[in-house]
């Protein structure tokens, strides 16, 4: 397999290889599974939802692995704030207060343990599809977490979201008035877990 690595416009390291068209699968599997849920919410009709989805993901690995044959490309991205079917350590600039970081079908890491809030409150969207994120945050840093989770998890020592859903929790020194962090997660059949360090 070949592979061939260059710098976008954006900076952001590019590599990409011959495989590709899993958006085309994937953009049907999540139309499946909104028909399902649909059908059971707006007509009572209950359609065994795990099961459909383990005889989509049969179905992925056999399409996958027919096209694997085939001349066709994937593109893996890894910058400071994307991670797209790869592992990336994000990189917060101090210099911005709001800054978004996408992971989908990889893995990344947010460090936020050395954010200096001196400069006011910092807002930072973290999203992650098929994939997991760690965020690491200093102990003691007011924060609010907003999150919201689609077949997905996000985690923190204090709360657990599954499923469906949305939660907010914030530390016990927040204050909206003060400088915090406010951390809008989304999992969209992924995990974001976050970490406290000293």
């Amino acid at each position: 397999m070949t592979e061939s690595i260059f710098e976008s416009s954006s900076g952001a390291r590019v590599i990409k290889q011959k495989k590709r068209r899993g958006s085309m699968f994937w953009g049907l599997v999540f139309l499946a599974i909104g028909g399902v849920l649909l059908l059971n919410y707006m007509f009572g009709i209950n359609l065994p939802l795990i099961r459909i989805m383990f005889s989509l993901g049969i179905i992925y690995l056999g399409v996958k692995l027919m096209f694997s044959s085939f001349d066709m490309r994937v593109e893996k991205i890894a910058s400071s704030n994307q991670a797209v079917f790869s592992k990336s350590r994000f990189a917060f600039d101090q210099g911005k207060s709001d800054q978004d970081y996408d992971t989908v079908f990889g893995e990344s890491v947010l460090d936020l343990s050395d954010l200096d809030l001196g400069g006011g409150s910092k807002e930072i969207a973290m999203n992650t599809v098929f994939g997991k994120t760690e965020v690491i945050l200093k102990e003691g840093t007011p924060f609010i977490i907003e999150s919201e989770a689609i077949f997905g998890s996000i985690k923190s020592p204090e709360r657990k979201l599954s499923g469906f859903g949305e939660n907010n929790f914030s530390s016990p020194n927040f204050d909206s008035s003060q400088p915090h962090i406010r951390l809008k997660t989304a999992a969209v059949f992924g995990e974001v877990r976050v970490r406290f360090v000293n």
